[in-house]
């Protein structure tokens, strides 16, 4: 009997699995074109690898900007618009100005000046004066008015040093005798008059602590200041002063001491001030033989306008500076005169019947209001 064999398992071909694969595509899809090729980008769509645009946006075309907008073209600068400007501003133009923008002048325009002032145009000064226009004022400051520079540097408060302050005896007087002193001028501690100087512990007087000498006839003048940088400006005059000059009857004449402001450019040739002064000076010259002043016709404030009296304290001044004077050497001088206000034949006598005189503070020059 032969022996039985077992049955042959049936087996499907690997042809039919793939027609019918090919058969259910074709049924869903309707046509092969629905199968895409390979983008460049190895993807499935032109270049996006996402089957429809590739960068991000909604159109059918990568355009590999990176710049994450709506248009199909890559500028490369970030911004809305479809042209690279290449500028990398970050304006909304579309020209590069080829600044960076980077020029730190904060306007508006697309164009880089350099000054940081707020005009399109750059001046070049590099003066950094934030004006508009297009000329640095040459001063270094930066605020743009050497005017008021060269203001500044005028200022005396006669703290610590003279300041340039000079001192000394009238033009015409004759010198004196070595044991009468013309010229009593001084700077320091006001202890005598109003008592202190008006603002700190420097200013200059006819006598720092007591009455001033009888016969007295002295200047105090300024250094030269250079007032070129204001040609053309109104100028004037500011300080405070005190005094409290003798007046009295002798003679049947009533007399006073005093003094007086003069200003020059050119130290030689001086002219009044327009000051609002209290009288007129109008020194006595002796009484009698034996109290007389040295060279008793020689007192270069007799018979002028002047500061007679008293002003009661300290007080501001204010004198106008005539423009023809507002140019380099200016000059700014006090005078004062002394007579005889007692029968006395010596200096510390003298002033037994004097005044405390004459103080002077803070003095500078300013922009008239």
């Amino acid at each position: 009997m032969k022996p039985t064999m077992p049955p042959t398992p049936t087996t499907t071909k690997p042809t039919t699995r793939w027609t019918l694969l090919v058969l259910l595509l074709a049924g869903l899809g309707g046509c092969a074109e629905a199968v895409p090729s390979a983008g460049p980008d190895g993807g499935l769509g032109p270049g996006d690898g996402d089957g429809t645009a590739g960068d991000g946006d909604t159109t059918t075309a990568g355009d590999g900007d990176g710049d994450g907008d709506t248009t199909t073209t890559g500028d490369g600068d970030g911004d809305t618009t479809t042209t690279g400007d290449g500028d990398g501003d970050g304006d909304t133009t579309t020209t590069g100005d080829g600044d960076g923008d980077g020029d730190g002048d904060g306007d508006a325009t697309t164009t880089g000046d350099g000054d940081g002032d707020t005009t399109t145009t750059g001046d070049g000064d590099g003066d950094g004066d934030g004006d508009t226009t297009t000329a640095g004022d040459g001063d270094g400051d930066g605020d743009g008015d050497a005017c008021a520079d060269a203001l500044e540097q005028l200022r005396y408060d006669f703290e610590g040093t003279d300041q340039g302050w000079s001192h000394g005896g009238t033009p015409i007087v004759t010198p004196p005798p070595v044991n009468w002193r013309f010229d009593h001028w001084e700077r320091g501690a006001a202890r005598s008059g109003p008592g202190s100087c008006n603002s700190g512990s420097g200013c200059w007087a006819t006598n720092l602590g007591g009455n001033y000498i009888s016969c007295q006839r002295a200047i105090l003048e300024s250094p030269s200041m250079d007032l070129s940088a204001c040609a053309g400006s109104d100028l004037v005059v500011r300080f405070s002063h005190s005094y409290d000059f003798w007046f009295g009857d002798f003679g049947g004449t009533r007399w006073f001491d005093g003094g007086l402001i003069e200003l020059s450019n050119d130290a030689s040739t001086w002219v009044p001030a327009s000051a609002a002064y209290s009288g007129t000076i109008d020194i006595n010259p002796n009484m009698g033989n034996q109290y007389r002043c040295v060279s008793e016709n020689e007192f270069y404030v007799d018979n002028k306008a002047g500061f007679v009296q008293s002003s009661g304290g300290w007080v501001p001044v204010e004198i106008t500076i005539p423009r023809a004077m507002v140019r380099d050497g200016f000059r700014i001088r006090f005078v004062y005169g002394t007579g005889v206000s007692g029968q006395t034949q010596t200096e510390a006598g003298s002033q037994n019947f004097t005044r405390p005189g004459w103080y002077i503070d803070d003095l500078s020059i300013a922009a008239a209001p």
